[in-house]
């Protein structure tokens, strides 16, 4: 599919995004980035969404303009970029979602319990 695309809302290293239908945005990768890679994008994505976390819902995968793209609804709101810098308070609590987002783990309690705690920038965990 081609279709003019506008100005991106950001740029990346693997892909830029762009606003997409009504409540929706576009992840189009660059021409490079595999195809594999972009469905194991979409998968933990999806799982990401089961852990009950505010992210983005991700949608299908499409071809636009040469490139393969990843749909997510747009969610309104400051870049993940730079809450840290306006809250720095709150680096901490982000860092402990990362941490049970990227866990096995269904909640914060069990995963909690499984991966340790968060203090500053270092990971501590516990021996089970």
């Amino acid at each position: 599919m081609n279709v003019g695309l506008g100005r991106p809302l950001a740029l990346g290293r693997t892909a830029e995004v762009y606003a997409w239908e009504q409540g929706q945005v576009l992840k189009l990768f660059y021409d490079w980035f595999d195809l594999e890679a972009i469905r194991h994008e979409a998968r933990l994505a999806q799982a990401v969404q089961t852990t009950g976390l505010p992210v983005p819902r991700v949608g299908r995968i499409i071809h636009v303009n040469g490139r393969n793209g990843l749909l997510y609804r747009r969610i309104e709101g400051p870049s993940m970029g730079k809450v840290p810098a306006r809250r720095p308070w709150r680096v901490r609590a982000y860092a402990r979602r990362t941490v049970c987002a990227e866990s096995p783990c269904s909640t914060w309690r069990t995963c909690r319990k499984a991966t340790g705690f968060v203090t500053g920038i270092s990971i501590l965990t516990t021996s089970s």
